[in-house]
């Protein structure tokens, strides 16, 4: 799924009560970059493979939201995850142009993570950030001038504990 060479076309989804399931890569072949990719509410979202876009938005989601591959964004609105439940699958997630990384519900690593945001932009995680079951999966977090932000109990819970953690900011 890509734009039209050389175009930056935008993404607007809306799954209501239903998925939304991307199995192939979505802009990340040359010159077919996505603008704004926009999904407006789903129960599950899954993509298993990598994501080029201005900017991945979800504004609600009822399930869970699993991104198994690298995201790469290049807006201010960067990555902003809504979803009951967040899955970070061993991914690198890279957001350009002050582009922040938020994720606003219960985030699982399921696979070593990594995370940059360059210039302003934030990585902020609303709510519980864990490792799968005794998988201690690390996560490394450059925030360049943004803030790095943890609102819930970080690798709390039985066998949740997180490997390294490093932070640079």
């Amino acid at each position: 799924l890509g734009s039209a060479s050389g175009e930056v076309n935008t993404l607007a989804l809306t799954g209501d009560t239903g998925n939304v399931v991307f199995t192939g890569t979505v802009g990340a072949n040359a010159n077919l970059e996505l603008g704004a990719v926009s999904i407006v509410s789903a129960a599950d979202v899954t993509a298993s493979s990598t994501i080029e876009a201005a900017s991945l938005v979800q504004t609600a989601g009822t399930g869970t939201t699993t991104l198994r591959d690298n995201v790469t964004t290049t807006a201010a609105a960067g990555v902003n995850i809504t979803a009951a439940n967040i899955n970070l699958d061993g991914l690198t997630i890279a957001a350009s142009g002050d582009g922040v990384a938020r994720f606003a519900g219960a985030t699982v690593l399921d696979g070593a993570t990594v995370i940059t945001t360059t210039g302003t932009g934030a990585i902020t995680f609303t709510s519980t950030l864990g490792s799968a079951a005794n998988e201690d999966n690390t996560l490394a977090l450059t925030g360049n001038t943004g803030n790095v932000v943890f609102t819930g109990a970080v690798g709390a819970g039985a066998n949740l504990e997180l490997g390294a953690v490093s932070i640079v900011s």
